[in-house]
């Protein structure tokens, strides 16, 4: 999957960056947001992907982390609301790219999605694949995640 180790990206995660480079060194875009799981002192997947980025030529001011993209759903929300970016052109893996397409039009979030990848449709990815819609469709039922994003703007002291 899209995971790092140290500073070295996995393939499917090298994969997704490299696009993204590729896509501001023709001047299809000037920003990279890169969204993952950045918390971490010692797993950090931001870090990495924008240490691949500007060491392959993208300028660092360049590039934005959001450290809190720690699924589909929240990276997508956030980059709308947080990052107030308005389009994008969104880069995953093609098992998974429709259903992150489906996630940004259903908040109003004009993007192109691109997929990217050798990956073929494993039975783990196609597992993966239903159990995460299903779950996209409940949050989209709920509305779970919209108290969730906006609390972590704020500190909260008890």
């Amino acid at each position: 999957g899209a995971s790092v180790h140290g500073k070295t990206l996995s393939g499917a995660l090298r994969e997704r960056v490299q696009t993204a480079v590729d896509l501001y060194k023709m001047g299809l875009v000037n920003k990279i947001l890169m969204s993952g799981d950045g918390t971490g002192n010692k797993y950090n997947e931001t870090f990495a992907m924008k240490f691949y980025a500007v060491k392959k030529g993208v300028p660092a001011r360049s590039i934005y982390t959001d450290e809190r993209g720690y699924n589909t759903y929240l990276s997508i929300h956030r980059a709308k609301l947080i990052f107030s970016a308005p389009s994008a052109f969104i880069i995953s893996q093609n098992f998974h790219i429709s259903r992150a397409v489906w996630i940004a039009h259903n908040i109003d979030f004009d993007c192109i999605g691109i997929g990217v990848g050798k990956t073929r449709f494993s039975d783990y990815n196609t597992y993966r694949e239903i159990l995460a819609r299903t779950k996209d469709f409940f949050i989209f039922l709920n509305n779970r995640y919209s108290k969730c994003i906006l609390s972590s703007l704020f500190v909260y002291i008890f």
